[in-house]
């Protein structure tokens, strides 16, 4: 169809040109979740593997993690578990997860997988090393 996408007198032009625009809009956002290849930056594949396990954790214990989710929404994978590393204060949830023998859906455990601990300073590593007993 060719249709001019800038025709201020063709009501098919407007609904072109808006459709094109959320088109370039999406682009940009996927952009900006993906790097080369397709594949998603570290901070997409940090909070969808977060994700995972609180789906996982609810499905299994019947343990739903809202704060930590709402945390993630607020400032972002990375940060929400930098900053709970920082806390003195270790997380109800926490010891939820360990006393129904799922450790491996805690936060210091996703932390410690090869794929994310590149993303945490030593000393964030070490914190989540602890609080799993694996110093």
């Amino acid at each position: 169809v060719n249709l001019p996408a800038n025709d201020p007198h063709n009501p098919k032009s407007a609904v072109l040109s808006s459709w094109l625009r959320t088109y370039s809009d999406l682009s940009s956002e996927r952009s900006n979740i993906q790097s080369k290849g397709g594949i998603m930056n570290d901070e997409a594949r940090l909070f969808a593997r977060f994700e995972h396990a609180s789906s996982e954790a609810k499905r299994r214990i019947g343990y739903n993690p809202k704060i930590f989710i709402r945390m993630m929404h607020e400032h972002g994978a990375i940060s929400t578990a930098k900053r709970l590393l920082a806390s003195e204060k270790i997380q109800d949830g926490f010891y939820d997860l360990v006393t129904n023998n799922c450790i491996e859906l805690a936060m210091e455990s996703i932390v410690l997988e090869p794929e994310f601990s590149c993303l945490f300073t030593e000393a964030e590593v070490n914190e989540a090393k602890r609080r799993l007993g694996r110093r």
